[in-house]
């Protein structure tokens, strides 16, 4: 109520929403239809509907000026960028395979307390895995039409107190193409790099890129070159949705790719 007030006396031009997801829908759409620039954290919503409410209140705000971003930070990194330019270039050829995964070394601080709960959160699979499901629409240029995966909780059982979200669970997307995504995802890896971490590594028909690390090889295992620097994901963002107010640019992460994700 009170960005909304400011936004009145035009003291504010722009807001970043951070809050639980259970509150995104309302406080973007009240954020949007007071004029203001917003930039969301994933997702729009907890629910296909909430996401259809977000998107259309963006969608119109879109005709008045106002920006929408999501969060969906690995759309302005670097070394992402150059690898969807390297299958975009058509230079790999076919994308025939990503195996991907988000394997956690443990739960997030329990003051997180609304992450725990699903009707708060979404899941791990929405709250937290969202970036990666819009890395793989990414590589495949649309959205999966089917998906198939298993899932619970056999490690964190009620913990903390009332736990209703999933510490674990396998996924198989289909995307058009023919294409198919392998990802695990769980809360208690083990600490050494075979176990524990954040990949997407795309099988195409000519080179093997890992988009995380930035890297790609041949079908000979030869090293691939292309340009790919580092960078904080969440500051190129930010400073990716100031541009796009400065210059009226559409963002990378619209409000589209937060309804697919």
């Amino acid at each position: 109520d009170r960005v909304v007030e400011l936004a009145g006396t035009g003291e504010i031009d722009a807001v970043v929403i951070a809050t639980p997801p259970f509150l995104h829908r309302d406080h973007a759409t009240a954020a949007l239809r007071a004029g203001l620039h917003v930039y969301l954290e994933k997702p729009l919503g907890l629910s296909v509907d909430e996401g259809v409410a977000v998107r259309d209140e963006a969608r119109q705000a879109a005709s008045r000026g106002q920006v929408f971003q999501i969060g969906l930070q690995r759309r302005y990194n670097p070394r992402y960028l150059a690898g969807i330019d390297l299958i975009r270039s058509g230079r790999a050829g076919q994308v025939l395979f990503v195996k991907a995964q988000w394997h956690n070394l443990g739960n997030p601080a329990r003051r997180k307390n609304w992450f725990y709960r699903r009707e708060k959160s979404g899941d791990i699979v929405l709250e937290q895995a969202s970036h990666q499901m819009d890395v793989f629409n990414w590589v495949f240029d649309a959205p999966p039409t089917a998906a198939c995966g298993f899932g619970g909780t056999n490690r964190f059982v009620d913990e903390p107190d009332g736990r209703s979200v999933r510490d674990h669970y396998g996924l198989t997307l289909d995307y058009p193409c023919g294409g198919k995504v392998n990802y695990s995802h769980l809360s208690y890896a083990i600490p050494d790099r075979r176990f524990s971490g954040v990949y997407e590594l795309v099988f195409a028909e000519r080179f093997g890129i890992d988009l995380w690390n930035g890297l790609a090889w041949d079908r000979s295992g030869k090293r691939v070159p292309f340009d790919a620097p580092g960078g904080s994901d969440s500051r190129l963002a930010l400073e990716g949705f100031f541009g796009h107010i400065r210059n009226g640019e559409r963002p990378a992460a619209d409000v589209d790719a937060g309804f697919f994700a």
